[in-house]
């Protein structure tokens, strides 16, 4: 990753325990990251007006909003994020649904650490702005990429 590159990323969960956890994680696994958190699609929308983050993990259940609500908030103020959903919940019949309303990827909470950290680092090694396009990765499967925003490898058509 570019130095004069510093990446924003938020970690939209309200579970206190495993949010703090994951920004540990992150912090430890991408020190040069600016990360944010937020535990509510209010608080997340308050976040986003002070900082736009490049890159939102997206709880897809949070206690202030119903379904997939948040997905479709989250990308009506962020058009050029990418929004991966993190979830507890996987269906996948409801994949197609979250795509549609903005989701570039999907992580599954009961993966390993490793997977998310993956993930990111797919993301974060195809970030070329102006066109931000993610690089190709072989890794992790469970992913609900966006159009051509992210790795063939990560399609949600496989």
């Amino acid at each position: 990753m570019d130095q004069a590159i510093k990446i924003n990323l938020l970690v939209v969960e309200d579970h206190t325990m495993l949010r703090e956890s994951m920004v540990d994680y992150l912090t430890v696994m991408f020190p040069n990251i600016n990360l944010m958190q937020s535990d509510s699609l209010s608080s997340t929308i308050a976040q986003i007006q002070m900082q736009a983050p490049d890159i939102v993990l997206l709880d897809l259940h949070l206690r202030d909003v119903k379904g997939f609500a948040a997905i479709a908030a989250v990308r009506q103020q962020l058009p050029l994020a990418t929004i991966v959903v993190v979830s507890g919940t996987v269906d996948q019949a409801l994949l197609p649904q979250m795509k549609e309303l903005g989701a570039d990827m999907f992580v599954s909470k009961s993966g390993r650490r490793d997977e998310l950290a993956s993930v990111l680092s797919s993301i974060i090694s195809g970030y070329g702005f102006p066109n931000r396009q993610a690089a190709s990765s072989a890794t992790y499967k469970k992913s609900i990429p966006r159009l051509s925003r992210v790795p063939a490898k990560l399609s949600l058509n496989e």
